[in-house]
Formats: C-alpha cells, structure tokens, sequence
C-alpha cells in the first residue's frame, strides 16, 4: 500500500499536466485575437457639396498604422436599415484606400435623403472585419452656409465672407465670434490673406483687403475662399467664388530659334556650322586612319625588298 499510494499521486499529477498541455496547445493553435481599430469621423462642406470622411487606423508597435481595405458602412442618425420616409439608416458602404481613408459624398440620391434637414448625425461603423474589434465612431454638426461678397476695382478689392447657421424652417442666422478664414485658391493649395486670426462680428462677417500682386488665373479670374476648419459646431465648411482679376499670368514666349533655344528650335545658321565642323572632323579622322594604312603597306614593301 506504501507503494501503490505514491504511484497513484504520480499517475494523477500526470493526467494533470497532460490535459494542461492539452489545453495550451488549443489555445496556441486557436485564431489570433482581434485587434483594435480606431476611428475618425469628420465633415465637410464644399461649395454645398456635403462629405463625410472617415480614417481608419490600429495600433502597430505604439504607432498609429492606417488599416487598408476595412469595409466602412455610414448610417443618418440610427444603425438600422435605410428607411425611404425619414431619409435614416444606412447611406452607404465603402473600403478604406492604402491611407485607411474613406470619403463618403452627398450627391445623388444621398443628396436628396438630405433634403430640408440642417441638423446632422453621421456614423460610421467596422463590424464582422475577421482582423478587426467591431468599432463605430460618429459626428454631429449644424448646416451651415459662406458668402463671398467682393467690393473695389481692379487690384484694390476687398473680400468680405459671411458665415451664417441654417435653420429647421430654411432661414439663415449670422455666427458671431467664429474663425472665419479668407485665402486665394492655387494650384495645390489656398493662399491665406488678411491674417489667421479673423473672428466673424455681429452679422457673421469678416472682411481684408485682397493682396494686389496675386497672380490671377490664365481666364483673368481670381478665386477668393472663405472657410471655417474643424468647428466643433459646422465642421469644415468651404466655399469659393471667382472674380474678375487684372493680374495675369505671364505669357509663354513664343518658341523662336533663339541661342538659347532647345535644339529643335536652334538658329539654321548654328546648325549648319555645327554640322559642318563634325563632317570635317570626322574626315580628316577618316584621311588619318587611311594615311596609316598607307604607310604601313608601304613599310612591307620596302622590306621585301
């Protein structure tokens, strides 16, 4: 019996570590746990194109890593089923690019499912991702408008925008105190003008002197932008108009067979010159080359002699 206890704790103790391995080994060969995801929600309104974006990213390493090709859905007001009588429920589906980005635009029938609203609430939900923690994430902004007025002539103009909140009945109510920035439209960018810290006064309004060396566009227009950035009441919102502009681009030269022209378009005169001192060179290389001949065979013959 004092044998046969000690077997039995062994054997025991055994069947324990076995079922242990067992269980460790299920869980080393189970799927990987999901991870996280972040995301952004944001708004924007452009010459009264109205766009949601969302970004998508997971933490790799303590850095924030876009997630590329995440199937992003963006619902009005309530996760549900489009409802075609409130104009609620889901707007759309869409991946995310490279960047982990989606944009999701108003037009269309989105357009229309908008119709007479100007208080909005946007989300945008990951779910069933088989990398990816279900995630939502949500925006709440008021309908709101820019106008651009200009005033003066020729280049002493001045740009005035006024920022104003869309009521539920459709009128327009002027937004005191706002950072309203004004800027000239470029190729890839805005120019600012009239400072950065422009705060809109009792009617909405803030006004600069547009700067009179701006180069204006090749159809002697010059876009003037008005736009507020990121408000945690209207979003981004953005709006440009064009306007008559004296400043113009200057004129390409007409291509003329200059000295410093392209080789294409150089002078007859050079070319002709050039031409002919690479012909005698390359003679007189070839008169050489056969003067050497020449004297060498004329070498053997003399010593056979």
């Amino acid at each position: 019996m004092k044998i046969i206890k000690p077997t039995i704790c062994l054997l025991i103790a055994g069947l324990f570590i076995t079922t242990a391995n067992q269980a460790i080994a299920q869980d080393d060969n189970a799927a990987p746990s999901k991870a996280k995801a972040n995301m952004n929600v944001s708004y924007k309104k452009t010459d009264g194109v109205l766009s949601v974006k969302v970004a998508v990213t997971t933490k790799v390493e303590k850095k924030n890593v876009p997630v590329d090709g995440a199937m992003v859905s963006l619902y009005m007001n309530d996760v549900k089923s489009y409802d075609a009588k409130t104009g609620e429920g889901l707007l759309g589906r869409l991946a995310a690019d490279q960047d982990g980005k989606i944009v999701f635009e108003m037009k269309d029938n989105a357009k229309d499912i908008l119709k007479g609203k100007h208080d909005y609430k946007f989300v945008a939900e990951l779910k069933g991702d088989p990398k990816y923690i279900d995630k939502q994430g949500e925006v709440e902004v008021k309908d709101a408008n820019i106008t651009i007025t200009v005033t003066g002539k020729d280049t002493l103009q001045t740009a005035t925008a006024r920022l104003t909140e869309i009521k539920d009945d459709g009128t327009e109510t002027p937004v005191v105190g706002a950072e309203l920035k004004l800027g000239i439209k470029r190729s890839f960018s805005i120019l600012p003008f009239g400072g950065d810290a422009l705060k809109t006064n009792e009617n909405g309004e803030v006004s600069a002197l547009i700067p009179s060396n701006v180069i204006g566009e090749a159809d002697g227009t010059l876009i003037v932008i008005g736009k507020i950035e990121d408000n945690e009441t209207y979003g981004n919102v953005q709006t440009g108009k064009a306007i008559p502009w004296t400043v113009m681009p200057k004129a390409i030269a007409e291509n003329r067979r200059n000295l410093w022209s392209t080789g294409k378009n150089a002078p007859y005169s050079l070319v002709i010159v050039s031409v002919s001192m690479i012909g005698i060179i390359w003679g007189l290389l070839l008169y050489l080359v056969t003067f050497l001949f020449k004297i060498k065979k004329l070498g053997k013959t003399t010593s056979k002699k």
